[in-house]
C-alpha cells in the first residue's frame, strides 16, 4: 500500500449505514478512502499526515439534501454556518427556486438581483455553467443541484396563472433533460409560491417523467396546514403516475388545529412505498419555518412579476380583496408572525418584532401594515412562522423513512457583510448537532448510529450520490470527527450567528476544512453529480 496522505486513528467509528459503531482507524489518499480497519492500525503504515481521535467519533460528512445555498455559496465560498456543523455535501435549488437553467427576463431580474444584494455576478444560464462557476470559487464544500421547477416555468412561459401551451411544455422537458445530463439531481417544486403554484398535475407529471431513472423529484407541498392530506395525495400521484422517487420536502403540520393529522400524513407515506413509490421525507429539527411574507397573502396576490404584484399591494380594491379573504383566519394568522429580514435600514428595528406588534407600532392592522412594509421592501420580508408541535416533530424524525435537512442556506459565522444581515434561522447554523445533541444525547429520540444514518449514507443514496455518505474503501474522503458526549447547537432566534460545539474536524476529499470549531483555508469543494440511481 502506498504511504496514505491522512490516518485517523483511535477512533469509533460509524459508517453511516446505521450498524454499530466500532473502534478502529482510516485511511486516505487522493481524496477518498483508502484503507480502514478495526483496532490499531498496522505498525508499518506510512502517513504524512495522522490524527489521533482519542476515542471520538468518526462518521461520513453529512449530506444536507434541503438547502439553499446555491447562490450564498457564490457570495462566500466558504460555507462556514454548515461546514462547523459537519455537512460536506448539500444540495441546492429546492422548493422550485434554482440557480440553473434560467432563461430571459428571469435570467436578467436574478443577475440584477444578486449584483445588488449580494454583490455577486451571475452569468451562467445552464446547469454545466453553473457548476463550472462555483468550482472556479474553490468552496470549501460540495453542492448538488436541483433543477427549480418555479425557476424553470418563470423561464419559459413568465409567471402568469396559466397552464403552459404544449409548445412551452415541450421546452421545460427540453431544459430539465439537458440539466440532468449535465448534472442535475433532480427537480424541486415549491407549490406554495408563484409561478409553481400555478401548475396543474398534467404539468407536473410531464416534467416528472423526466426524472425517470436519473433523478429524484422534491416537493414543498401546495398545503402544509389545512389542506395536508390533499396535497401529500398529490405529489404521492404524481410520482407514481411518472415513476420517479419523491423527496417530501420539510413534512409539517401548521397550526395547532391540524398537529392531529400528521399520523395520517405519515400512513400516506407508508402506503406509497407499499405499492411502489420510492417516498422519502425530510425535517429540521426546530417547530418554526422560515419563508417569505408574500406567502401569507392569497395565492392571485402573488402572480406576475414584481413590478405587477407592487402595483397589486398599492391598489385599493386588491387590498380591500384581500382583508375580505384573510379575515377568517383571526389574529391568531398574524400572531405566530416575526420579521427576521429586511433589505431596507429604515424598517430595520422591525426584526425581531411579531408581527401585530411592529403593526401597532405604526396604529395598523396587522395586514395594512403587512401590505404597506411589503411596498417599503420591494416585496422581499422574510419571516419565522411559530406554527408547528413538538410530538409531531419526534413522529416525523422518528420515521424510517426520515432524513435530516436543515432548510437553510449557507451564512458567515460573524455577521458581516451581505449574508450577515437580518436574523437568520438557527437551523443555518446549527441543525446537524442539535440533532447529535438535544435529540440523540438529551431526548434519546433515536441512537447514535440511527441519527448519523439519517445524515448520511440514506440521504445521499436517495440522490444519487453514491460517492459518499458512508465510510468505506473506495469512497470519498468526506468526514466528520465529534465528541458525542459535548456536540451541542448554541444558535438561536434571538442570536442566531453562533457556530455549535462538539465537531472537532471536517474533511472534505481528505482535506481539513475545520478544525476545533475554526475554519481552515482548504476549499476542496466540487459540483457534485449523481453517480446512479437505484
Amino acid at each position: 500500500m502506498p504511504a496514505l496522505d491522512l490516518l485517523i486513528l483511535n477512533a469509533q467509528i460509524l459508517d453511516g449505514t446505521g450498524t454499530p459503531a466500532c473502534f478502529g482507524w482510516l485511511g486516505v489518499h487522493g481524496g477518498k478512502i483508502a484503507a480502514m480497519g478495526e483496532g490499531h492500525p498496522p505498525g508499518d503504515l506510512l502517513a504524512a499526515e495522522r490524527c489521533d481521535a482519542q476515542g471520538l467519533t468518526l462518521a461520513p460528512g453529512f449530506v444536507d439534501v434541503h438547502g439553499h445555498s446555491e447562490y450564498h455559496l457564490l457570495a462566500d465560498p466558504s460555507g462556514a454556518s454548515k461546514v462547523l456543523q459537519g455537512v460536506t455535501t448539500e444540495v441546492a435549488g429546492n422548493c422550485g427556486y434554482g440557480a440553473a437553467p434560467l432563461l430571459g427576463r428571469e435570467w436578467e431580474e436574478r443577475r440584477n438581483d444578486y449584483s445588488t444584494h449580494l454583490g455577486i455576478d451571475t452569468p451562467f444560464r445552464t446547469v454545466a455553467e453553473y457548476g463550472s462557476h462555483l468550482e472556479s470559487l474553490r468552496p470549501a464544500m460540495n453542492l448538488a443541484l436541483l433543477v427549480g421547477h418555479g425557476s424553470l416555468r418563470a423561464s419559459v412561459m413568465g409567471r402568469d396563472d396559466r397552464p403552459p401551451t404544449h409548445e412551452e411544455l415541450h421546452t421545460m422537458e427540453r431544459l430539465l433533460i439537458e440539466a440532468l445530463d449535465q448534472g442535475a439531481v433532480g427537480l424541486s417544486l415549491g407549490l406554495i409560491y408563484a409561478p409553481g403554484l400555478y401548475a396543474h398535475r398534467e404539468e407536473l407529471v410531464a416534467l416528472a417523467r423526466c426524472l425517470r431513472g436519473r433523478g429524484v423529484l422534491t416537493a414543498h407541498m401546495r398545503s402544509e396546514s389545512d389542506a395536508l392530506i390533499e396535497a401529500i395525495d398529490e405529489v404521492i400521484a404524481v410520482a407514481a403516475q411518472a415513476g420517479c422517487p419523491l423527496q417530501i420536502s420539510h413534512l409539517k403540520t401548521s397550526r395547532p388545529h391540524n398537529w392531529h393529522k400528521m399520523a395520517t400524513a405519515l400512513e400516506r407515506v407508508e402506503q406509497a412505498r407499499l405499492q411502489g413509490v420510492a417516498v422519502h421525507i425530510d425535517r429540521y429539527p426546530y417547530t418554526a419555518s422560515n419563508t417569505t411574507a408574500m406567502v401569507m397573502l392569497p395565492d392571485w396576490a402573488n402572480a406576475g412579476t414584481k413590478e405587477e404584484k407592487l402595483a397589486r399591494l398599492r391598489d385599493a380594491s386588491a387590498r380591500n380583496r384581500m382583508r375580505e379573504e384573510l379575515a377568517p383566519k383571526g389574529d391568531d394568522y398574524w400572531a405566530a408572525v416575526v420579521i427576521a429580514d429586511l433589505v431596507t435600514e429604515q424598517n430595520r428595528p422591525f426584526i425581531g418584532m411579531r408581527l401585530p406588534e411592529a403593526a401597532a407600532s405604526r396604529g395598523q392592522a396587522p395586514l395594512d401594515f403587512l401590505i404597506d412594509l411589503l411596498i417599503e421592501e420591494g416585496t422581499f420580508i422574510a419571516i419565522f412562522l411559530f406554527t408547528m408541535s413538538e410530538e409531531n416533530l419526534r413522529l416525523v424524525l422518528q420515521s424510517p423513512h426520515a432524513f435530516v435537512a436543515s432548510d437553510a442556506a449557507t451564512r458567515p459565522i460573524v455577521p458581516e457583510g451581505p449574508l450577515g444581515r437580518g436574523r437568520p434561522h438557527p437551523r443555518a447554523f446549527g441543525t446537524f448537532p442539535r440533532v447529535l445533541g438535544k435529540l440523540v444525547r438529551e431526548e434519546q429520540w433515536f441512537t447514535l448510529e440511527e441519527a448519523v444514518a439519517k445524515m448520511s449514507h440514506r440521504p445521499a443514496s436517495a440522490f444519487g450520490l453514491h460517492d459518499r455518505g458512508r465510510l468505506a474503501v473506495g469512497l470519498r474522503a468526506d468526514l466528520v470527527l465529534f465528541d458525542p458526549d459535548a456536540v451541542a447547537d448554541r444558535s438561536d432566534f434571538s442570536d442566531p450567528f453562533q457556530a455549535p460545539v462538539g465537531i472537532e474536524g471536517v474533511w472534505i476529499g481528505g482535506e481539513r476544512v475545520a478544525q476545533e470549531g475554526r475554519m481552515t483555508e482548504a476549499r476542496p469543494g466540487r459540483f457534485a453529480q449523481a453517480i446512479a440511481w437505484t
